[in-house]
């Protein structure tokens, strides 16, 4: 599957709180708004 997003700019990034004596995984997220969305098989 492949998807195209067009006109797609960040409207949040957030990011994981880190301690540095944990063992989280840092997490990323990245929240996008778009004016087209195009969804294929990848072929």
């Amino acid at each position: 599957m492949q998807w195209e997003l067009k006109n797609t700019w960040p409207t949040k990034i957030t990011s994981t709180d880190l301690k540095s004596d944990g063992n989280e995984v840092a997490v990323d997220t990245l929240e996008m708004a778009h004016e087209q969305l195009i969804i294929t098989n990848g072929s």
